[in-house]
């Protein structure tokens, strides 16, 4: 990991694993309107210093639009003094 103040100062590194599924289609209606769209499933599982990480997200993309609508599970731990086990979600409201 490098800090913007400094960028060759490196206190961390480690690796990241993502894998990207392609579910379907899908018509999504959400507040800013009803959208044909893609769904997309981006599994990331890594280790980079002393933090471990796994975090899954679904993707909803309209052609034309980009990302409308999004659910982001995560779990991140470093040793015992960080730990954060999460969900939330997104959606686009206004055009």
């Amino acid at each position: 990991m490098r800090y913007l103040e400094d960028i060759s100062n490196q206190r961390h590194s480690g690796t990241l694993k993502s894998d990207y599924t392609y579910v379907g289609t899908y018509e999504v209606k959400i507040p800013a309107g009803t959208f044909d769209a893609i769904l997309l499933r981006v599994k990331t599982d890594g280790k980079i210093g002393p933090a471990h990480t796994q975090n899954t997200s679904y993707n909803f993309f309209a052609p034309g639009v980009g990302p409308i609508a999004m659910i982001l599970q995560s779990k991140v731990t470093a040793f015992w003094i960080y730990n954060i086990d999460s969900a939330g979600g997104k959606v686009l409201s206004r055009r």
